[in-house]
């Protein structure tokens, strides 16, 4: 009896084998879980081949010829350190011409240079390649080098020809084909099974951790795509950020008390009715009680609420109400909490313009407060490396619209208060250790005017922020990576005029989550909307319709995620 089909309980309720032998079982395991390839192909062309995907996802086949390339690609991104291999097999010949590619890609399936069409390449009728002959990719993420071998041998090794610093990257496989019958199929192991589902006959080599199932024997210091061998976080999310439900009483109660962290910056909105969101942070109100407001929905200036807030070190209480807004009888409330560096932060002299910053460096995230000089300077923002998004608000001029930047359009910006799409101007640089502020723009940089900036940048398992690019499809939207299991979701189109949405996963206790609310609005929280909602997965989140805030056709779509937990330790939702 097959060992898989055992009942190891003791009580001898086996079960029957059906259709199954021993090449199915992988180790795949609660455990120990290895990558596959994602079924999602992203086709250049109308008229390419539809790619099947089978056995696991690992086996990729053309279902006719045509022109052009397609492939698969992993699942998974690969790490931004360390070593990594996977290798693949092909199964039968085509009738004609074809370059089956194992190569890297970018998230959307394009084809990253160099790929090695020596090593992979099978010209039918030609001694360069043969049916079986077994492939094998390592990619050295700390020096970005490729390296490819085949049948146990290296055959050649390139560097990446631009450096991809801040990109995901995937293992890809690819078939570039120009006539004839190009229906080769190949399957892929990372890991799981050198026999390549019954093709040969397995070998058990491992990895230089001892993980994995491999023909040949692994480079020195490669490794398996499996969550073993992904990194450790660097940060608990749950010590970082949070997300609180409570329901207001007009009077005073401790409204969230389970973080364990003293939150920095809150950012509160009414989620049953009509009225604004509230930003408050330890910079501005530097104690423990802050009742000095901005709205995220408002160009109005900062005011003092009749509704205060008093932080501690496992979440805030309430006294008192100001309307709706915040702690009405019976209204009920989300807020979002970031730990930041400490109430009342420290003076930065980085910059020009000395700003006062409270930084929380191994999260990627800054509360910056600064007098503006009415010319062009720049300004400490406390971390140790680059922002990825800015949201900036002038706090004592009148009328004032927020500017939020994201790192990789330095020059242009958008609108936290609008729905206004992406708009170019060069009002700000970007930079390690300070942010440079172009002239002299009341809303930025004014003679004596206050200011307050909250800075993110990306912080592998905990936080990130990027682009994606919409496909359109309602059910089938695009998936965006990140590498752990979001929490907290916010989505804006740069390519059109739509809405901030803000998702969570209190909120939307399970998939699909469609119950958002919009930082640029003052409205009530929406739910059931079919046409914006996500699934929050174990390793990034996928859209779930096709409305253009979320997933227009083409549209380039900024986010910012935190997690709940990190990929290595993600569980399904």
């Amino acid at each position: 009896m097959s060992i898989f089909a055992l009942d190891k309980s003791g009580n001898s309720n086996h079960w029957t084998a059906n259709n199954l032998v021993t090449s199915d079982v992988t180790l795949d395991s609660p455990t120990n879980n290895f990558c596959t390839n994602d079924s999602f192909v992203e086709k250049f062309h109308s008229s390419y081949p539809t790619v099947i995907h089978s056995e696991g996802n690992l086996k990729v086949e053309l279902t006719s010829a045509g022109g052009g390339y397609c492939g698969s690609k992993s699942q998974w991104a690969i790490p931004s350190t360390g070593k990594w291999y996977v290798e693949s097999c092909i199964l039968t010949t085509g009738n004609g011409y074809g370059y089956p590619h194992q190569c890297l890609s970018r998230t959307n399936g394009h084809p990253i240079q160099p790929y090695n069409t020596t090593v992979q390449n099978y010209n039918y009728g030609s001694t360069q390649s043969s049916v079986g002959d077994i492939y094998g990719m390592g990619y050295d993420a700390d020096t970005e080098t490729v390296y490819w071998y085949k049948n146990g041998s290296q055959v050649n090794s390139e560097s990446l020809i631009s450096s991809l610093s801040g990109e995901d990257i995937y293992f890809m496989f690819r078939e570039d084909n120009n006539s004839g019958d190009k229906k080769m199929p190949f399957i892929v192991n990372y890991g799981q099974d050198s026999s390549f589902a019954g093709a040969k006959t397995a070998q058990g080599n491992t990895d230089s951790e001892g993980y994995g199932d491999f023909y040949y024997s692994v480079p020195s210091g490669f490794k398996s795509l499996c969550t073993s061998n992904l990194p450790d976080p660097a940060v608990i999310p749950s010590e970082h950020f949070n997300v609180g439900l409570w329901t207001g009483n007009s009077s005073s109660q401790t409204a969230v008390n389970d973080w364990g962290f003293q939150a920095d910056f809150l950012w509160t909105k009414v989620r049953s009715a009509v009225d604004h969101h509230i930003f408050r942070d330890t910079v501005r109100d530097n104690s423990a009680t802050m009742d000095l407001s901005l709205r995220s929905n408002s160009t109005a200036v900062e005011y003092g609420s009749n509704g205060h807030l008093t932080v501690n070190s496992s979440g805030f209480s309430v006294s008192g109400h100001d309307g709706d807004e915040m702690n009405y009888n019976n209204s009920t409330y989300v807020t979002w909490g970031w730990k930041g560096g400490g109430v009342g932060g420290s003076s930065n002299t980085n910059g020009s313009i000395t700003s006062t910053v409270s930084a929380n460096q191994d999260a990627g995230f800054s509360i910056v407060g600064y007098t503006g000089s009415g010319a062009t300077g720049t300004v400490g923002h406390g971390l140790s490396s680059t922002p990825d998004l800015i949201h900036l608000k002038a706090r004592n001029s009148a009328n004032r619209e927020w500017f939020s930047f994201v790192q990789t359009d330095d020059d242009k910006y958008f609108r936290l208060n609008s729905t206004m799409a992406l708009s170019s101007s060069d009002v700000i640089d970007f930079g390690s250790t300070t942010i440079t502020l172009i002239g002299d723009d009341p809303a930025l940089n004014g003679s004596s005017i206050d200011y307050i900036m909250y800075c993110f940048h990306s912080v592998e398992g905990f936080s990130k922020c990027g682009k994606y690019v919409g496909n359109g499809e309602s059910s089938d939207g695009t998936y965006v990576h990140l590498g752990f299991t979001p929490k907290w979701v916010l989505i804006k189109s740069s390519s059109f005029a739509d809405i901030w949405g803000i998702y969570d996963n209190e909120r939307s206790t399970y998939n699909v989550v469609d119950d958002f609310l919009r930082a640029d609005t003052s409205g009530a929280e929406q739910t059931n909307d079919t046409n914006v909602k996500l699934d929050f997965l174990s390793n990034g989140f996928k859209v779930r319709g096709n409305n253009d805030a979320v997933n227009k056709s083409g549209g380039t779509l900024i986010y910012l995620a935190f997690a709940e937990t990190p990929f290595k330790h993600s569980n399904a939702r």
